[in-house]
């Protein structure tokens, strides 16, 4: 098995993992800002793996985000994931999405990053912004010259890749050979370990893991992007439970290991997701094609058949017993069997699905 075949395969781990890291109310994190972040980007990452709205880890996270009031502190980041999920409507019928297209143009929603990435979250659903001009004056205005006819955006890559992605979304035309300068700085920025040849930037698994989702949704031609997937899929470590290690470099005042995990499996996603032609030889049962939903549904039904053949081998014992031996016989065998193997049987269906399921 290739190491992009074994990291697609261990992200189901780490999903594995971050389930069980979710707290009772069906949030992620610690702090009401921890919380609103992760379990909002850790509900557009499962919606991008296949699950939707109806799988139960996901209806605990939409009722907690229903619940987040608009008086919290980075509401707004609730909105992708529930359009998302299809609960554009709901969203409507509050005012949620009227309140959030009224604090963009009103510049009120905090740092540009946020504000472009919500942009382009909303762009996907067809939800026009205003102002729209004022937000690439916001972006040109961040520009600066690397030198050898290179261009960055903050001299920071995860936010050079971000622009990139917002201009080629709604000036490509006007501002191509920008993007392209752009994107060469950010290709140029890369590092690339002398000891396993993983490539990431600047150190960072939130950064490296955004870079990416960024290059995915703005350079078209993807065959550029095929040789880094490999080595950057390399980079990302594992503990033995699943979880990527905690990140060097904060990402918004997180280091966690939640974090890092839900930004790992969510650039798994997109890189399934972004051209499942080109990439099928590399992810073998690739998240597209074979949902987790299916694969869950498919362990159920394997239980589902052990227990027929059990119960046809049972009652054929059974059978055997009542005409050979006698009723009264049978009767007593069936009880005693049956009160110590169902337990067992309990036991056994319980430890399997936590164990290979874990949903």
């Amino acid at each position: 098995m290739n190491i992009e075949s074994a990291k697609i395969k261990s992200a189901l781990s780490s999903l594995k993992w971050l389930l069980a890291k979710q707290n009772k109310d069906g949030s992620w994190g610690n702090s009401s800002i921890e919380k609103i972040r992760w379990t909002s980007n850790a509900l557009l990452t499962m919606h991008e793996l296949g699950f939707n709205s109806d799988y139960t880890p996901i209806t605990k996270s939409v009722k907690w985000l229903n619940a987040y009031s608009q008086n919290e502190e980075e509401w707004y980041l609730k909105i992708p994931p529930l359009l998302a999920l299809g609960f554009q409507n709901e969203l409507e019928k509050n005012g949620e999405i009227e309140n959030l297209k009224r604090i963009i143009a009103d510049d009120k929603i905090g740092v540009l990053p946020f504000k472009v990435a919500i942009i382009l979250e909303l762009k996907k659903h067809k939800i026009n912004i205003e102002g729209l001009d004022k937000v690439e004056f916001s972006v040109l205005n961040t520009l600066r010259d690397e030198g050898n006819s290179l261009l960055s955006f903050s001299n920071s890559t995860n936010t050079t890749s971000l622009y990139c992605e917002f201009l080629s979304t709604f000036y490509i035309d006007k501002h191509k050979d920008t993007i392209a300068k752009c994107i060469s700085w950010v290709l140029v920025r890369k590092i690339v370990s002398s000891q396993n040849h993983s490539i990431c930037w600047e150190n960072s698994y939130g950064k490296t893991s955004y870079v990416l989702i960024n290059l995915l949704n703005t350079v078209q031609d993807q065959h550029s992007i095929i040789p880094l997937i490999k080595p950057i899929l390399y980079y990302f470590q594992q503990d033995k439970e699943g979880a990527i290690l905690p990140d060097k470099i904060a990402a918004y005042k997180s280091t966690s290991s939640v974090y890092t995990t839900i930004l790992f499996i969510r650039l798994v996603a997109a890189i399934a997701n972004s051209n499942t032609t080109i990439y099928k030889d590399i992810f073998g049962e690739n998240f597209k094609e074979v949902s987790l939903f299916e694969i869950r549904n498919r362990k159920i039904m394997s239980i589902l058949k052990l227990t027929l053949i059990s119960v046809i081998i049972f009652l054929s014992i059974g059978c055997i017993i009542y005409f050979v031996i006698g009723r009264a016989f049978a009767e007593s065998v069936f009880a005693s069997l049956i009160a110590a193997a169902m337990p067992l049987v309990f036991t056994i269906i319980k430890k399997y699905l936590n164990n290979n399921v874990g949903f």
